[in-house]
């Protein structure tokens, strides 16, 4: 092989694969699929002397630091398990490569994805390749990792409310659910109707908002207005058919609710927030397009006649959460490079005032995808522009799917509370990394792991006193919970009790799984009592992961109840159990 014309085929591809900021394809139907596809990434070369012929012989784990950790924190063999690794992931690493064939095996590319994606020759020596995957292979455990264990604990902390029976026919297919405690009232996001449809205090429905896709999340939007972000296709794909839509309800009794398009043509947009930033006194839009092999993270800056000036901030896919907090803008970006990025306020107002024109434009790709925080910065200020701050880079199998940002101790410093547990790719398997972490900061940029619960299939947590004793508890809500052994044994839900020093008592909602495959989660004052209550989302049908539900049990989810309210009795603690407590780590994640 030639040295030099073998490098020149590598940094070619990089450039076009950087371009598209490619990575895993994605099966299996269900919202995680449709909006978090995990998996591994193609990697390229970082400058390596190994394959340009003069290094000695490099060892597996060398190899795969090279090749894997030029795109995202390189995975432990360890992670998963030595079928999943030769039989799924590292085939469709090798392919990334432009290895196709291997020890008798043929990997057929993913034909969805566009032009570049796969390279047209291998980018590495096959014995280097030989190597890694052995690596793998022979590093990784044998048998699958087995379930975690519900928690045995139960609790009477909540009282579970349904709202009254439907008869419409559709199954349940909820992607959203809000509370709206000034006007009372539950809404919540129907993908299988395509509507907004709300409900009073009593969960009495009162109205069906109709749109053109599934509605993902809701926003306030100030007053008693919405912001609804409606991601197109929850199917994955690259065609650009979202948008965002204002939600004013009735002016006058009599009147509906009125659907205001204000963005349109979005790549699958997850998340949508508003603040002014360019302090032009009107509300700028920040959305995350989660996309699928093409998607962004980009700011809309309001300009006079309700346009919108379009700018990104990240040209890349995956980002699933986004949260504003004192000026800074956080972002979960879960789609194999999978990290949490803080953009900082000073920056953001910079590149959104008045007058950037062109420099603005050009100096928005804040993309620290390959390189270090403070590589990317420095390059960053070359263009004339800044970079988002790497908080925290995890490994691409670990399924990243949704973030909160909050005081959750009170010290008037960000905290971040985070879930894993996207389980619908090709690595459908229990995960040790899957669960709840928190992240408590210093006032400074740091952040340290504070609590990590493992719970299978993760997919969203709330942070509220639910207990009334004055500090934070979390509940979550698991769409891939280990489903196969009934709904009694499944940890759907869990609250989170925090005991201070004591730690966190984990314990569950008795006969809650009967009612649903919760996707969403939601907090607030549902019934006006001053106490925060819990709406969990019911997303019945779709990829069923590692512990799948029997089809009954599916059948009665999509008959049932789209969303349970969880009332909060802050006198209650329900019958004694043991205790299944969180664990409070040194600052590393499993």
């Amino acid at each position: 092989m030639n040295p030099s014309g073998f490098l020149q085929r590598v940094f070619r591809f990089h450039r076009g694969w950087e371009g598209s900021r490619l990575v895993s394809r994605v099966s299996g139907a269900g919202l995680t699929g449709w909006l978090l596809a995990g998996g591994l990434a193609g990697a390229v070369i970082d400058g390596g002397a190994r394959a340009a012929g003069g290094a000695e012989e490099a060892s597996g784990a060398a190899l795969a630091a090279l090749w894997c950790g030029g795109c995202h924190a390189v995975p432990d063999p360890a992670a998963l398990d030595r079928a999943t690794w030769t039989r799924n992931v590292l085939p469709e690493m090798g392919a990334r490569l432009g290895i196709f064939d291997f020890r008798g095996r043929r990997w057929r590319p993913d034909p969805s994805l566009p032009a570049g994606t796969y390279p047209a020759e291998p980018l590495l020596p096959l014995a280097d390749w030989a190597q890694v995957f052995d690596h793998y292979r022979d590093g990784a455990p044998a048998e699958r990792l087995p379930a975690a264990p519900p928690p045995e604990r139960t609790t009477g902390r909540f009282a579970v409310r349904l709202p009254p029976p439907r008869t419409d026919g559709e199954p349940a297919a909820v992607t959203a659910v809000q509370v709206d405690e000034a006007a009372g009232l539950v809404l919540v996001g129907d993908a299988a109707g395509r509507r907004v449809r709300v409900h009073d205090r009593a969960l009495r429905p009162v109205a069906d908002v109709p749109v053109d896709s599934p509605p993902v999340h809701f926003a306030p939007l100030g007053g008693r207005a919405w912001l609804v972000t409606l991601i197109g296709s929850l199917a994955p794909g690259d065609e650009s058919r979202g948008g965002v839509v204002r939600l004013d309800p009735p002016g006058a009794k009599g009147e509906n609710w009125r659907v205001t398009r204000l963005l349109r043509r979005l790549p699958r947009p997850v998340r949508t927030l508003a603040a002014d930033l360019d302090r032009d006194g009107l509300r700028d839009l920040v959305v995350a397009g989660f996309g699928h092999a093409r998607g962004s993270v980009t700011l809309h800056l309001a300009r006079p006649g309700s346009r919108f000036e379009a700018l990104t901030l990240l040209g890349e896919p995956g980002a699933v959460s986004l949260a504003l907090r004192q000026g800074d803008l956080y972002a979960l970006m879960a789609q194999g490079d999978e990290r949490i990025l803080r953009f900082p306020a000073a920056a953001l107002a910079r590149l959104a005032a008045p007058g950037g024109g062109t420099a603005r434009e050009a100096s928005m790709s804040m993309s620290t995808s390959r390189s270090s925080a403070a590589d990317a910065e420095r390059s960053s200020f070359r263009a004339g522009g800044a970079a988002p701050i790497v908080i925290r880079r995890f490994p691409p199998e670990r399924g990243s799917s949704s973030m909160r940002v909050l005081d959750f101790d009170g010290d008037g410093a960000a905290d971040l509370l985070v879930t894993a547990g996207d389980n619908a790719d090709f690595t459908p398997v229990f995960k040790r990394g899957h669960g709840i972490r928190l992240y408590l900061g210093d006032g400074r940029g740091g952040f340290r792991l504070a609590l990590f619960h493992r719970l299978d299939g993760a997919y969203g947590a709330v942070a509220e006193d639910f207990d009334g004793d004055g500090d934070r508890d979390i509940a979550a809500v698991a769409w891939f919970a280990d489903h196969s052994q009934g709904p009694d044994r499944a940890a759907g839900f869990v609250y989170l009790e925090n005991r201070g020093p004591a730690g966190f008592r984990a314990a569950r909602v008795p006969g809650l799984e009967r009612l649903g495959r919760f996707a969403v989660i939601a907090s607030g004052d549902v019934n006006g009592d001053g106490t925060p209550d819990i709406v969990l989302g019911n997303l019945a049908y779709g990829a069923p992961g590692p512990g799948p539900p029997a089809p009954a049990l599916t059948r009665a989810w999509a008959a049932g109840p789209r969303f349970v309210v969880l009332e909060s009795r802050p006198g209650s603690s329900g019958p004694p159990g043991r205790d299944s407590p969180g664990r409070n780590p040194p600052d590393q994640d499993p």
